[in-house]
């Protein structure tokens, strides 16, 4: 019975060091793969060439200006969108911090004060309005 035990205990600690091993050699298999760097090419955009002709040269230098005041009318409006709704975030978080404060300390309290004893109200009342 005591050599079962034994055998047991060596095969758990076999297992154990099998299964540490394939982690090791898989981590170190994965980091060899994730940390090389992906070969590059100027002349190419998301792996296609891509060159642009000379109409569309031609048209985007006459029109960046155009252009540059549209992207920056949409950045404006976005700009007021994204403050206008952080605003509006902001004041619902102070109502339902606010609230959630209430609900569990002040009514707790108010709920306790109303279970003594008048005259102790009645103290404590005058203490509170001093």
């Amino acid at each position: 019975m005591i050599k079962s035990l034994e055998t047991k205990r060596r095969n758990f600690l076999w297992f154990k060091f099998f299964i540490i091993l394939i982690f090791t050699v898989g981590g170190l298999f994965l980091g060899k793969i994730l940390t090389k760097s992906p070969k590059t090419n100027e002349n190419r955009v998301l792996g296609e060439k891509h060159q642009l002709n000379q109409e569309r040269n031609d048209f985007l230098k006459e029109n960046s200006s155009l252009i540059q005041r549209e992207i920056m009318i949409l950045k404006e409006k976005i700009l007021a969108d994204s403050n206008r709704l952080l605003e509006m975030t902001q004041q619902k978080l102070a109502t339902s911090v606010g609230e959630f404060f209430y609900q569990k300390s002040v009514y707790p309290l108010i709920n306790q004060i109303e279970k003594l004893p008048q005259v102790h109200q009645q103290k404590i009342k005058e203490y509170l309005c001093r």
